[in-house]
Order: C-alpha cells, then sequence, then structure tokens
C-alpha cells in the first residue's frame, strides 16, 4: 500500500493565498521510525507501506498472510480452522486496521512548518491519496509544574502522549515544548515519587504558545503502613490507608 500526497506553505503572512508546493518537506507515520519520505521538486511524495503481515499460527508453526486493514483476507486466507490460530489472526488483522498519524515538517529561513494528519486508516490496502496537505507554523506550549513538597521541578517530565513531544522542567519548574503542529493535544506531568497529573484538549495555533496555568503535583507516601499487635486492639499507623481494629487473644487474632 502506499499514501501519497502533495506538501504545500503559505508563505504570505499577509494574508491567505494560495500554498506553494515544496521540496525537502519530511513526511513519515508517527510512532513508525523507518517509514520516512522527502517531497520532490512539485511537492510530491509517496509513502511505501508494507501491507502483508506474516502471523505465527499456534499450530506447527504455520503462518497466515493477511493484507493491511482486511480482517475478510486474513480469515479467507488461514490455512487452520483451529480456534486459537483464528484468534492469532484475528488480532493481527485489528492491529493492521488500527487508526495511524501522518506528520510532515518543513523548515525554512529559521521557521519550522507542520502538519498533524490523525486517525487515517489503509482501507483493504489500497492506495491513500492525501491530496495538498498545506503546512502551517508551528505553535508551542509552556508552563510551570511544582512539588507539593517544595523541593525542585528541576527534569520534571512533561510531554505530549504517542508522540515525540517532551519537555524536561528547569530548576523553577518552567518548560516549553516548540514546533508543535496545529491542533488539540493532551499533556502529561510525571516525575517518579509524585502523582502525576494531566490537562486535556490543549489548543495549539500557528505562531501562538499556549501558556498553561501552574500544575502541582503530590508526593506520594511511600511509608509502608505498621501493623502493632499486643494483648488489646491494634491500629494501622499509616493514616491514608483504612484503619481498622485487630484484637488479640488466645485463640489468635479476630478483626
Amino acid at each position: 500500500g502506499q499514501i501519497a500526497g502533495i506538501i504545500a506553505i503559505d508563505f504570505d503572512e499577509s494574508g491567505p493565498g494560495a500554498p506553494i508546493p515544496v521540496q525537502g518537506a519530511l513526511v513519515g507515520i508517527e510512532g513508525l521510525a523507518g517509514v520516512i519520505a522527502t517531497t520532490d521538486s512539485v511537492g510530491a511524495f509517496t509513502l511505501a507501506i508494507k501491507t502483508d503481515l506474516s502471523v505465527d499460527l499456534p499450530s506447527g508453526g504455520a503462518t497466515a498472510s493477511l493484507l493491511l486493514a482486511s480482517p475478510a483476507l486474513a480469515t479467507a486466507t488461514q490455512p487452520n480452522p483451529n480456534p486459537a490460530a483464528a484468534v492469532a489472526v484475528d488480532r493481527a488483522a485489528e492491529a493492521a486496521s488500527m487508526p495511524f498519524t501522518i506528520v510532515a515538517t518543513y523548515e525554512k529561513d529559521g521557521k519550522t512548518y507542520a502538519k498533524r494528519l490523525s486517525n487515517l486508516v489503509m482501507i483493504g490496502g489500497r492506495a491513500l491519496d492525501l491530496g495538498t496537505v498545506a503546512l502551517s507554523e508551528t505553535g508551542a506550549i509552556a508552563g510551570r509544574v511544582l512539588l507539593s513538597d517544595g523541593a525542585s521541578a528541576l527534569g520534571t517530565d512533561v510531554y505530549i502522549p504517542g508522540t515525540s513531544f517532551v519537555a524536561k522542567a528547569a530548576q523553577d519548574g518552567s518548560f516549553v515544548i516548540l514546533y508543535i503542529p496545529e491542533g488539540e493535544y493532551d499533556l502529561v506531568y510525571e516525575r517518579d515519587g509524585y502523582s502525576y497529573q494531566s490537562k486535556a484538549n490543549i489548543l495549539v495555533l500557528s505562531k501562538k504558545v499556549a501558556d498553561l496555568e501552574p500544575v502541582t503535583l503530590r508526593a506520594r507516601d511511600t511509608t509502608a503502613p505498621t501493623v502493632t499487635i499486643s494483648s488489646g486492639p491494634a491500629l494501622i499507623s499509616n493514616s491514608n490507608v483504612a484503619v481498622f481494629e485487630l484484637t488479640a487473644g488466645e485463640s489468635g487474632v479476630t478483626f
């Protein structure tokens, strides 16, 4: 299967105009290393996608071939009616038909232009023509992350899940993620020893910085609960868990 299209950019910042095809733009599938194309002199690109998958079946090492995004064909070519083999083929076919994201980028005169096309699906392994894809200047996300115990937030991870966009917080907790294509994104704040936080539906616009309110990560209580049993009631000492009583006697311990 193939994915084809033309990458163009409107360089006239004074107002909307006809996008101009560009040579040298990079086009790839997000999360799939090695599948990348470069646009030619007329802005055209073609991504070649491997559409034949070989699936190991649980029946003596037999294999089945299936076409990308074609569960019906996978079932038809299955050589063994063994239920476990059928499940293996169905799972592979389901994975092959998962939606994917195309990302196109272009740099010129110190500016980065990009476009992110999500939820694309190859139907029956047929070629997918995206037509003309107009890139715009990228935007950014900026903000600050704090820690509830007052410790330095230096090195705290802030990232857009499912993408390569990630930043490390500075000493004061500030961060900036650059070169983000226009669109809506979720953001995750994460650090070992702290409860993670997330923000949803952050709108990134061309040539704009989405400036977020500070987010505070709360320290997780890593103290293990302790139980002290004597001849009378016993209490769990950790206040973050439910407290209950144990009664110790000659017959044993009861709740």
